[in-house]
């Protein structure tokens, strides 16, 4: 089985991470593309940090390692201008959103769908507990999600940017800039993901429980 990976976002815990994923792989012929940002954590608010917290930049030794995988990696810088900082969606600056999309955006349409049997998106954070992907199959016009579960919020589900896995030919799916980021309705970030794969995918799948197959590693 042919698999894509896309992590994106902060570097932050991949140096714990990173051998998880590889043995999630076990027995996939696997395919990296990342992005990622020159400062190893965030560089705007969230619920967890503050402004205040040092932001480091990454190690040659970190680079190294994401190049390893992908040696084409994106490395951005997070830029904001004031302005921009002070447009907050769900606690966090609408740029922030629009990096993540604009970025995905460009590695899907950068690639052959043809090639792959599934993509998976996550996140640098991410740590694989109990996952073999090759025993794992996906249809056109549905997503697995890797969730934490909460009956407080959108669909019972706290989080969804965490872990998705869907069928190469619905690529496209992520090229249109989900509405709700223009309408701002919800009060966490995590909502709005859950809201895009609902209206965008014909069968959801919670496939993936958070303290089980996979946590995030801090």
């Amino acid at each position: 089985m042919k698999v894509l990976l896309i992590l994106y976002g902060h570097y932050r815990s991949f140096n714990n991470t990173h051998k998880s994923w590889i043995n999630s792989f076990e027995g996939c012929d696997v395919e990296y593309k990342f992005c990622t940002f020159d400062t190893i954590d965030h560089n705007t608010k969230c619920w967890h940090r503050g402004q205040t917290t040092p932001k480091p930049h990454l190690t040659n030794d970190q680079i190294d390692l994401l190049k390893l995988f992908d040696p084409a990696v994106n490395i951005l810088t997070q830029e904001f201008t004031e302005d921009e900082h002070n447009d907050i969606y769900a606690k966090m600056p609408v740029k922030v959103y629009l990096y993540k999309y604009n970025n995905i955006k460009k590695i899907l349409e950068s690639i052959d769908e043809t090639k792959y049997d599934i993509i998976i998106l996550s996140r640098f954070d991410i740590l694989i507990n109990n996952i073999i992907f090759k025993n794992i199959s996906i249809c056109k016009n549905e997503i697995k999600l890797g969730v934490r579960p909460d009956k407080g919020f959108l669909k019972g589900i706290a989080a969804t940017d965490l872990l998705c896995m869907f069928h190469p030919s619905d690529k496209h799916l992520f090229y249109t800039m989900p509405t709700d980021i223009i309408d701002r309705k919800f009060l966490i970030p995590e909502e709005c993901y859950t809201d895009f794969y609902y209206k965008n995918f014909e069968r959801v799948i919670q496939e993936w429980n958070y303290d089980n197959h996979f946590t995030i590693c801090r």
